[in-house]
């Protein structure tokens, strides 16, 4: 038994694997001129590669829950637009006439030692760049599969971590960490802090890895770390998790669909899926899905997929999802999601969701064809995102009756806008006329609202969903709703955030759509409140005119309420 330091708390038991940094001797070479041009091109598709796998591993962690993990991948992602990994590395390579891997090597090695005498933030900065620059030498030297091995239910034993390896865990598959230097404040630590990760520190690596244990279990309640655990101990540890997890095929989840308040008022919980195993995997669970994200069922595509390639994807998810309702979000694409076949510099700022389809009708017609082409077989109703104006509403529904009208094909269906931009806020009630229901985006509203980027280093979301600007501006969300008579449900973060569930139930919502794993907790929350309670609790929450303060009031009624305090 070992004495370790917590850093992010719960018990897991599982077979050691033992990962480090990818860092290596870097071969050099000298290229000749006539080969330079080559050898820039062979770096830039090094940077692509690594950047679509990172939105795959956000696509899997946005379904999951988002939140920490997937705002740290975005800092990857956009790192890799920095001039530091663009235009000054190809210069650096022109100008020194040696190969990608050497440059690219020496460049962020001179970021390493200035970082190394810095505080703890930009040594924090450094381990980002680091992770990012393993990924792209990993391509560059012709070994893009290292991965780790996370068959089983795996404990993961480094010296320091990275944070896209601890982004790959979750507590579900039984999965922990062991470190030996991370520190309180790193992002590998609040990565696992927000998916429920165990870790310990201050753990002797090299101790452990010697002594070749088979089995290991982390309790980080206790802050030991158990070696090869007897057979009585065992048996007590597997008590423990039995009340720690709550199963998926238990009864209480049987009934998760529906939580009730203490009056008895009905509260909807709907799923966010984003490819086939989710639908097979909850099929049982949830009535309805809240929220299809079309845009993560093709990542693997070098190119837009076609209508027939859509058509058997939908197909498939749709058959096991059978009869329940689900609502279908277009493709949303960005400068910050570009779509198949572009690039985020080939993407106008301003060319988000709803735009980008409307100026690439082809696009949104042949998703249509492939949707329509299923509309008497299943139930399903469309969501436009990022809508800003009645006019994008209106052209939509225009080529959507068009596509019916030239296929033969029913367009009998509902269409709804998504409220996650403040402009469409303003024009709310002009909206309601011409949409069936509203599903409201706290993710990218308090980002709008409030003038940030998701993608820094500074995002917090808890930060940000308890600022009082982004409250009234969910307040108005559920003002349009109510005079226009729409439906009204949440898909972002804030659906499954304990602290601010009640606050939406006293604002009328009713009907909460996120990740399968966290609406048990949001189950809970709710059926402690009254929707009376939770009325005079958003009264007085509107009062705020801070985010501390009301961040303040808000972590004390959940700890009165729930007896617990949140593990922020």
């Amino acid at each position: 038994v070992l004495q370790g330091k917590v850093l992010a708390g719960g018990i897991v038991i599982g077979q050691p694997l033992f990962v480090g940094v990818w860092d290596k001797v870097v071969p050099e070479a000298e290229i000749p001129a006539r080969k330079i041009e080559l050898e820039v091109e062979r770096y830039r598709r090094a940077v692509s590669l690594s950047k679509k796998d990172l939105w795959a591993l956000k696509a899997a962690l946005d379904v999951q829950g988002g939140g920490v993990a997937s705002d740290c991948i975005d800092v990857h992602i956009n790192m890799l637009e920095d001039p530091l990994f663009t235009t000054w590395v190809e210069e650096k390579i022109r100008q020194l006439m040696r190969n990608s891997e050497s440059v690219f090597f020496g460049v962020v090695s001179e970021y390493k030692q200035h970082f190394s005498r810095a505080d703890e933030f930009f040594q924090q900065r450094f381990l980002d760049i680091q992770d990012v620059s393993s990924r792209v030498l990993r391509y560059l030297q012709g070994a893009p599969g290292k991965q780790m091995d996370m068959v089983g239910k795996r404990i993961l034993f480094a010296k320091d971590f990275v944070p896209s390896q601890i982004a790959q865990l979750t507590l579900q598959s039984g999965c922990g960490a062991c470190s030996q230097y991370s520190g309180v404040h790193t992002h590998s630590v609040l990565i696992a802090r927000s998916k429920r990760v165990p870790f310990l520190s201050d753990i002797d690596i090299e101790h452990v890895c010697s002594l070749a244990p088979k089995t290991v279990i982390i309790d980080a309640e206790k802050g030991i770390l158990i070696l090869n655990p007897s057979a009585e101990t065992m048996q007590y540890y597997l008590l423990l998790l039995e009340e720690q997890n709550v199963s998926f095929t238990s009864e209480a989840q049987q009934e998760a669909a529906v939580a009730y308040t203490v009056d008895g008022t009905p509260c909807s919980l709907l799923a966010n899926i984003g490819d086939v195993s989710d639908a097979v995997t909850f099929h049982k669970v949830f009535q309805q899905v809240g929220l299809l994200r079309t845009e993560y069922l093709f990542l693997g595509n070098k190119s837009m997929p076609t209508v027939e390639e859509q058509k058997a994807m939908y197909n498939k998810i749709f058959s096991f999802l059978g009869r329940k309702w689900i609502t279908v979000r277009l493709f949303d694409f960005g400068a910050d999601k570009p779509p198949f076949g572009f690039s985020s510099k080939d993407m106008d700022c301003q060319l988000r969701g709803i735009r980008f389809l409307l100026k690439y009708v082809d696009v949104l017609q042949a998703q249509l064809e492939a949707l329509l082409s299923l509309v008497s077989q299943y139930h399903f109703r469309l969501l436009l995102p990022f809508v800003t104006s009645v006019e994008e509403v209106v052209l939509f529904q225009k080529i959507l009756h068009s596509v019916s009208m030239s296929k033969g094909l029913s367009c009998n269906m509902q269409v709804g806008s998504m409220l996650e931009v403040p402009g469409a806020l303003f024009v709310g009630q002009q909206l309601s006329e011409v949409v069936d229901f509203f599903s409201l985006g706290t993710n990218d509203l308090a980002q709008y609202v409030l003038g940030v980027d998701r993608g820094t280093l500074g995002w917090n979301k808890f930060q940000y969903h308890t600022h009082p600007a982004v409250l009234s501006a969910i307040h108005m969300a559920t003002q349009i709703a109510y005079k226009g008579n729409k439906p009204l449900s949440v898909c972002g973060e804030m659906a499954t955030d304990e602290l601010l569930v009640p606050v939406l139930l006293g604002m009328g919502i009713t009907s909460f759509s996120g990740p399968p794993p966290l609406l048990h907790n949001v189950k809970k929350v709710i059926q402690k409140w009254s929707r009376q309670e939770a009325f005079e609790l958003t009264k007085k929450a509107l009062t705020f005119s801070t985010q501390e303060s009301l961040f303040k009031f808000l972590t004390q009624v959940y700890d009165s309420k729930l007896g617990a305090s949140l593990n922020l």
